[in-house]
């Protein structure tokens, strides 16, 4: 009897203990009987996510169909590989699969419903897709010829060159003038849509209106700041431009700026802030060793020819403007070759202008 009772006192203890177990598990897990799903770090977009709902939680909203930008978004998803989607474009692995199967098993994709459709693909998707896109120049090359781009521009080092006084005494870069106007101007469009955003004080732009009538440089607009601090510019250039943006929802825009302070910080923000809005951000290239994942997804450039080349590049301008760029920046005392004009057009995929 005696070992009978010590046998049934330790089955107690180990129902108390198993009791005790379950508690802390239930406790600590949940008392969901369905199994936890795997984690998956890979997959940004879940399975069955969508991209084309209108009104995430996130904000992202997609572009419209036969849009510029859906149009860009199929293209990328259309024609590039499995290594390029997974690298260069930045999509996770599981949707970049998905994509290069859909579409070598069904086709091209015709509508961003369709690509939606393809598992692991939703907004994240569809937020890289438009990036890399812009990157390659689609969304540029697909612009209506007729319409009109503004202009958000830095001063300092970016249109008036190294100096001492708020009223700069020398001339600003060669050709600087000539494509800030072209930009502005082309497809009809009218004066009003270069947009100057600066930390210099509104007291050190006073000047400038008549400093750029002299050179051929577009006035426009001035936003000014409250210090030089580049920590404290940057959210105020980012707070200018976004009211400048938010003010013109339906216009795109081209930016310049350059790498002394915190210009690709800043345009970085707005690019990603208004997807599919930024045709190009271009960095004048002002200091040495600039690090390539500072200036990722703009476009350096060591002086305007060279920009224009770029835009032209991106079918922004056209192999014609693009000259009238380079003939003035000579005019203006830039030394550039026949051959060194030829080399930058080659070197951005621009068609060389006529003789």
């Amino acid at each position: 009897m005696i070992a009978s009772r010590r046998g049934h006192a330790w089955t107690r203890s180990l129902l108390r203990i198993s009791s005790a177990l379950a508690l802390v598990c239930l406790a600590a897990c949940g008392s969901s009987t369905e199994p936890a799903p795997e984690a998956d770090d890979d997959a940004l977009d879940v399975e069955n996510d969508c991209g084309t709902c209108v009104g995430k939680a996130d904000g992202w909203n997609a572009p419209v169909e036969e849009s510029c930008e859906a149009d860009s978004i199929l293209k990328v998803a259309n024609t590039a590989s499995l290594e390029e989607l997974d690298g260069a474009a930045k999509l996770n692995q599981k949707a970049a699969n998905a994509i290069v199967q859909t579409r070598e098993s069904k086709g091209a994709f015709a509508t961003l419903v369709q690509l939606d459709a393809v598992p692991y693909v939703g907004a994240t998707a569809f937020k890289a897709l438009l990036a890399y896109a812009e990157t390659l120049g689609y969304v540029a090359q697909c612009l209506p010829s007729r319409f009109e781009l503004g202009l958000v521009s830095d001063l300092d080092l970016t249109v008036i060159p190294d100096h001492k006084k708020d009223f700069p005494e020398v001339a600003p870069y060669p050709g600087v003038g000539a494509l800030y106007k072209l930009l502005e101007l082309r497809n009809g469009g009218k004066p009003g849509d270069v947009f100057y955003v600066t930390a210099r004080t509104p007291e050190r732009v006073a000047q400038l209106p008549a400093w750029m009538e002299q050179y051929g440089v577009p006035a426009g607009h001035f936003e000014t700041g409250t210090s030089g601090m580049p920590w404290i510019a940057e959210k105020e250039k980012v707070k200018d431009i976004t009211a400048v943006m938010q003010a013109r929802p339906d216009q795109k825009f081209v930016l310049f700026g350059d790498t002394s302070q915190r210009d690709p910080e800043v345009y970085k923000q707005i690019i990603a802030a208004f997807p599919g809005r930024v045709v190009a951000a271009l960095v004048h290239e002002v200091t040495e060793d600039v690090p390539a994942s500072r200036v990722e997804g703009l476009h350096l450039y060591a002086h305007y020819p060279e920009a224009a080349a770029i835009l032209c590049g991106l079918g922004v301008i056209d192999e014609v403007e693009v000259g009238s760029v380079m003939d003035a920046a000579r005019q203006e005392g830039m030394s550039l070759s026949t051959g060194d004009a030829d080399a930058l057009i080659a070197k951005h995929g621009c068609p060389p202008p006529p003789p």
